[in-house]
């Protein structure tokens, strides 16, 4: 019995290697985007509803960012709408969590208004969410 050429054995396992690499590639790329989407704030008026979600999570060298979507939705219909991403003005808490809890919302005929703790506001018009299913 022959063993196989040496530059064949050489290319599969140069071609393994790189098999393997964008499996564990793909792996690492869709755990870093994994998101939760976690409501941790609802505030609903007149049919719609304000949520605020975990979005994503921001990957850097020595750190990591939560990222928060707010949603503004139909009442019954939560996983469509008008979606913002947004990120939280620090309010003396370093659980963002607690400090999206302590958030006002305000509607009104104009459209609705996320007040934070911080003193940032967010302000969507009505037209942008009216039409959602």
């Amino acid at each position: 019995m022959t063993s196989p050429h040496p530059l064949r054995k050489r290319l599969l396992q140069l071609l393994a290697t790189l098999a393997l690499s964008l499996v564990l590639g793909f792996g690492w790329a869709l755990w870093l985007d994994a998101r939760s989407g976690q409501v941790i704030f609802q505030d609903c008026s007149g049919g719609f509803c304000l949520r605020v979600a975990e979005g994503g999570t921001q990957h850097e060298l020595f750190s990591r960012e939560q990222l928060y979507e707010i949603w503004i939705t139909r009442q019954h219909s939560p996983n469509y709408g008008y979606v913002l991403h947004h990120s939280f003005a620090f309010a003396g808490s370093f659980d963002d969590a607690v400090t999206i809890r302590k958030s006002q919302v305000t509607w009104s005929p104009e459209g609705v208004t996320l007040l934070e703790p911080s003193g940032q506001r967010v302000f969507v018009p009505y037209a942008l969410y009216r039409d959602t299913r």
